[in-house]
């Protein structure tokens, strides 16, 4: 059984808010965490999203491989989803960031990630982890 740690950050160049998946195992080997920007949320909304099913099968089977989080079963791809979509609202709601705030635990993280054909740069603070057994 794995475990995905799902928190939000803020990219330190722009301000804008976004989600970050990774394993414990994965961040600690300082690999690169998958990242969801707040613009790109409603990618995956099956309500905003026309084409969700084949977005989502793209993006739990990427992020399957990229977490080594095993092989792609119904129960792992629903449990990622999930974790995925129970994010988007603390997205959406997150506050214009601070400029006091500080990284958790001392922890800066810089991240690189892949939407569409771009590469992204994303640099930021761990806010907070939240944990979720993926089976």
């Amino acid at each position: 059984m794995a475990e995905l740690v799902r928190s939000f950050d803020y990219d330190r160049a722009t301000g804008e808010p976004f989600m970050r998946l990774t394993t414990k195992r994965h961040r600690a080997a300082g690999n690169t965490p998958v990242c969801i920007r707040l613009q790109d949320a409603q990618l995956y909304s099956e309500g905003h999203n026309p084409n969700y099913i084949q977005f989502m099968c793209h993006t739990v089977a990427t992020i399957i491989e990229l977490l080594d989080l095993g092989l792609l079963t119904k129960s792992r791809f629903k449990q990622i989803c999930v974790v995925i979509e129970d994010g988007l609202d603390d997205l959406v709601r997150m506050p214009p960031p601070r400029m006091d705030m500080k990284p958790v635990d001392g922890i800066e993280i810089d991240a690189t990630m892949t939407v569409g054909n771009s590469q992204l740069k994303i640099s930021g603070m761990r806010i907070e982890d939240e944990v979720f057994d993926i089976e």
